[in-house]
């Protein structure tokens, strides 16, 4: 007896996410979905295009821990659910130069790993204070 063919359909708790973008800050940007990264949290879809401005127009001051080379990759996900097409969005922070000559860190890390637990709790980073803990404390 043959099977019917399986359609990957998303359940339709998914869809209580796809007005929202998740924003993650990678220090792997070869590898974005599995490498080294930290949930920063959500913010709605249509707050998606100022956030990406606010980030890309940040000038830095002195005295920061690594030399502000970032870019930004916005992914776009469809899925169906409860009968109709959605979208969900993920968006990547990616610091380049993440090596550790590059690299001062001001909260004490000796890694990128231990930089990523130290958010948002040590973090002495402008770029990271302004652009993202200040955003994250608004938005809750």
């Amino acid at each position: 007896m043959r099977r019917k063919r399986y359609r990957r359909h998303y359940p339709d708790r998914d869809t209580r996410h796809a007005d929202y973008t998740e924003v993650y800050l990678c220090f792997d940007g070869n590898n974005l979905m599995g490498g080294l990264r930290k949930k920063l949290g959500n913010i709605p879809t249509d707050q998606t295009n100022s956030y990406l401005e606010q980030l890309e127009s940040f000038v830095p001051q002195s005295g920061a821990c690594m030399r502000y080379h970032f870019y930004f990759v916005l992914h776009s996900h469809p899925f169906k659910a409860k009968g109709k097409m959605w979208q969900k969005k993920t968006l990547y922070i990616i610091p380049t130069n993440t090596q550790s000559e590059n690299v001062k860190f001001l909260c004490g890390a000796k890694n990128c790993r231990q930089c990523l637990g130290n958010i948002p709790y040590k973090c002495m980073d402008p770029f990271v204070q302004t652009n993202i803990i200040g955003f994250f404390s608004k938005t809750k």
